[in-house]
């Protein structure tokens, strides 16, 4: 699974929307669905904040992540 997906499943399962998301986030609703869609990906900041507003453990969120790349 690619790390946009597992991002994605954990956004639906917290019920949010991506404008949601982008909102607690301080980003905007476009860069999360470039992340979501795997055409781009996240900062190891964007992992952090990510991370901070799902209270779970980073190792978690890699977890079984085909991958992982975190950009600069």
């Amino acid at each position: 699974m690619t790390l946009g997906k597992k991002m994605r499943l954990i956004r639906i399962e917290h019920d949010l929307t991506q404008r949601q998301l982008a909102e607690k986030m301080s980003v905007g609703q476009v860069h999360v669905s470039q992340i979501e869609l795997s055409r781009t990906f996240p900062t190891e900041m964007y992992i952090k904040l990510f991370c901070y507003v799902f209270e779970i453990p980073k190792d978690y969120l890699l977890e079984g992540v085909d991958n992982y790349v975190a950009a600069g």
